[in-house]
């Protein structure tokens, strides 16, 4: 999913709350069975094996794999023989346009961490920042966020099924194919078969932005990227994303970023380690 600008956008409004978490050596009789959490779990396995069943998917969970257990699925999970697990894990949820993220995409349920020194200290992060001082809050939501990051980036899903909402799908991938010109609501409401009155308020609800804005925030997005990394004129840029006016372009960039785009590219490349700045 790298580059997916419209899935970034919907983390625009994601609202995290870590509930708790730990690193734990599980006993032979560790286990559950068919139970329904209301949150998300992380489970981070560093020895042993383990039977797990999420849904109708069923799995053996070694050492090395990152299993994400998704909020209001069905889970039973035991150990299989005496090579118990032991385990880093985090309960979450992930408010996301007054429903949990995790119900609203397909992820798999799990990845094999490629860089396993770098999940370990997130969850080492995550799981020993316990103070109740703002910053320490914070930073263990950066860090579930950059957790949450890692394990979307390594999984193999496609744009068009991220989202399980099959009619919203085709509609976020009509945009971001047909970004560079102009996309008009009657046009969203002739492909996804809803009369204007209703798209309106169904396209608020799913994404937290009624479209022509929800349009525009990700061109900006886009025309951000650029910025950073070609040398194209700011007119050709605003064309490139779909903009008519270079001078509407420009004026909505200020507004969205605090930056003209002139001063974003120059702040940008003389940061080039630095991603973003916003």
């Amino acid at each position: 999913m790298k580059d997916n600008i419209v899935f970034s956008q919907q983390l625009e409004n994601i609202q995290l709350e870590y509930l708790t978490g730990d690193f734990a050596k599980c006993w032979r009789s560790w286990g559950s069975t068919i139970i329904n959490p209301y949150y998300n779990k992380f489970y981070y396995i560093m020895n042993g094996e383990c039977y797990m069943k999420i849904d109708d998917h069923e799995y053996i969970a070694r050492k090395g794999q990152l299993f994400l257990l998704p909020c209001n699925s069905t889970q039973t999970y035991h150990h299989i023989s005496d090579n118990t697990i032991s385990k880093y894990w985090i309960h979450f949820t992930a408010m996301c346009n007054n429903k949990d993220l995790m119900e609203q995409i397909t992820l798999p349920h799990f990845i094999d961490v490629e860089d396993p020194d770098y999940v370990t200290d997130l969850f080492k992060s995550i799981i020993t920042n316990n103070r109740l001082s703002l910053h320490e809050i914070l930073r263990r939501k950066a860090y579930i966020l950059q957790l949450l990051a890692y394990y979307t980036e390594h999984s193999s899903v496609a744009r068009e099924t991220v989202f399980k909402d099959t009619k919203l799908s085709v509609i976020l991938t009509y945009i971001e194919e047909n970004l560079s010109r102009d996309i008009t609501v009657n046009e969203l409401c002739s492909i996804s078969h809803l009369h204007p009155n209703y798209f309106i308020r169904y396209f608020r609800e799913k994404t937290g932005y009624p479209p022509i804005e929800f349009i525009n925030n990700l061109r900006i997005s886009r025309a951000k990227k650029m910025l950073q990394t070609q040398n194209d004129p700011v007119q050709v840029i605003a064309y490139l994303v779909g903009f008519d006016s270079s001078n509407y372009f420009s004026r909505l960039f200020k507004k969205k970023t605090g930056f003209s785009p002139s001063e974003y590219r120059y702040i940008a490349k003389s940061r080039p380690d630095s991603y973003d700045f916003d």
